[in-house]
């Protein structure tokens, strides 16, 4: 059965345990949530053992298919979770799986957590399998219009209460992502347990302590003063700020180099349309500088996407050292 995260969640106190799922999203909040929630519950139904296994270009199916269906030495039930790499899998997975589910173990729970499905990975007869024969549930990310209702959710199940206008800056400041949002609410529910949040308390909670460091990371990425960036991305790190407000900052000011690339090059004015993109006369000397440098912003942009795989777990290396990258590599 397919379902919506919604219905997912809800399934999980109406239904009984199913003998497979797929999880899958580029959200990793959100995923990463629906397999907590889904382990809670198959641990409360007597599943003693959780086995967790990443699955890349050399992860050993026949090897899986073999314990699969062995005993375990500490529990009759298992809850075994496979993390793909990619959104499709490739053709010994396929088959793997599809030989597990023409005998399912009966005392295993399986999960399958991965990215968004590419397109042509939903019509993969493993796919309608696990739809046919267990739940399929995909994750999309939040509309900014959903986001008051999330947020207000999240706040009230920490007895914290803000005002609509504090409601509206918790929002621009996570501007969507999902990970920096809970981490800025446990924040706020460390400095200020149960209680209603003034504006002026978030700012300084948040906006002072990682955003306004990330600001003035984009300033020297622009100017691409190499020195200053190194040094402000190790401060950064060695702060504990999350690589995701890093990412957040960097892929912001490469979009607005990528619009400001394109308009300069049909001949238009850019003092014309500075308001429009939200750049204010402090700013503008920052972007002049970037627009006479020999950049590539369209490689950049990929190596941001990169960055953003390792950041949710999906791809291998440091997220900082690839942050480092993006202005000593040539582009």
């Amino acid at each position: 059965m397919k379902v919506t995260a919604e219905q997912f969640h809800r399934s999980l106190n109406a239904q009984p345990l199913q003998h497979c799922y797929w999880l899958s999203g580029d959200e990793p909040l959100q995923v990463q949530e629906a397999s907590d929630a889904l382990r809670q519950k198959a641990f409360a139904c007597g599943f003693g053992e959780r086995q967790v296994l990443d699955v890349n270009s050399s992860f050993d199916w026949p090897y899986w298919q073999r314990d699969i269906h062995s005993y375990s030495l500490f529990s009759s039930q298992r809850y075994v979770e496979l993390r793909l790499q990619h959104g499709k899998l490739a053709e010994p997975g396929i088959q793997a799986l599809q030989q597990y589910l023409d005998r399912p173990n009966p005392e295993v729970v399986l999960v399958l957590c991965s990215p968004k499905l590419e397109q042509h990975a939903a019509t993969q007869k493993i796919y309608t399998r696990f739809v046919s024969q267990g739940i399929v549930c995909p994750f999309w990310p939040l509309e900014r219009q959903q986001l008051p209702a999330w947020f207000t959710q999240r706040l009230k199940r920490e007895d914290l209460t803000v005002s609509r206008e504090g409601l509206q800056c918790l929002i621009d400041f996570t501007e969507g992502h999902l990970l920096a949002a809970n981490q800025a609410i446990n924040l706020l529910t460390l400095l200020y347990p149960k209680q209603a949040l003034s504006l002026e308390q978030i700012n300084q909670a948040l906006v002072k302590q990682a955003r306004f460091d990330v600001f003035h990371l984009a300033e020297v990425f622009l100017t691409k003063n190499t020195i200053r960036y190194q040094a402000m991305l190790h401060s950064l790190k060695a702060t504990g700020v999350e690589p995701v407000l890093v990412l957040w900052a960097l892929v912001k000011e490469i979009r607005l180099m990528l619009q400001l690339t394109e308009i300069q090059a049909t001949g238009q004015a850019l003092t014309a349309i500075w308001p429009t993109l939200g750049i204010f006369d402090k700013r503008r000397p920052w972007y002049q500088t970037a627009l006479t440098q020999k950049r590539d912003w369209c490689q950049l942009m990929i190596q941001a996407a990169k960055c953003d795989v390792v950041i949710k777990g999906y791809g291998t290396g440091d997220p900082w050292l690839s942050f480092s990258r993006l202005l000593t590599d040539r582009n």
